[in-house]
């Protein structure tokens, strides 16, 4: 109960930080959720479309709520691995939204440690940011600065964690 409670905080957990509504760009797995996936078209979600035909839409739609004033998240590991310590390499297209629509972006790390007489361990998140592109690069340069620099920065709040309440095992 406790995973499937920390992956629903890992969703919303952006509503709390930006303090207005937002949008999460999802993948179409992400409909599959218990209870959760059928909800996420109505309330927050911008599903990544699964034919290149769609593609058009969906920039207009992320660019619609960034003109809206709009917080859109992006996780760009893809995935949501609950009580996760570590960083996971992302790729540079997650950052092609905010240097399209020329936007700041910014990162925000969980962590999580120890309590007294707990199990369960407490978190600790971190938003940093602005990060801004250098916009004397090309935009796939700038995708790779921006991804590099909260990469980066991810790595660095991460270690911060000193609690593994779940250990993730690569199972070769």
């Amino acid at each position: 109960m406790e995973t499937i409670l920390n992956q629903f905080g890992d969703a919303f957990t952006p509503w709390l930080v930006a303090g207005k509504r937002f949008n999460t760009i999802v993948s179409q797995a992400n409909l599959g959720i218990p209870i959760l996936g059928k909800f996420l078209p109505l309330v927050a979600a911008i599903v990544i479309p699964e034919k290149i035909s769609q593609t058009k839409d969906f920039m207009k739609a992320i660019e619609y709520r960034i003109k809206q004033g709009r917080v859109v998240i992006i996780y760009p590991e893809a995935h949501v691995w609950p009580f996760y310590t570590k960083i996971r390499p992302f790729p540079d297209s997650a950052f092609k939204f905010p240097i399209i629509n020329k936007v700041p972006s910014f990162c925000m790390t969980t962590t999580y440690y120890k309590r007294k007489n707990k199990n369960k361990p407490g978190i600790k998140i971190y938003v940093d940011g602005p990060f801004f592109p250098n916009t004397t690069l090309t935009q796939k340069e700038q995708e790779k600065q921006i991804c590099k620099e909260i990469y980066n920065k991810m790595m660095e709040r991460s270690k911060n964690s000193n609690f593994e309440y779940i250990e993730y095992k690569k199972i070769n």
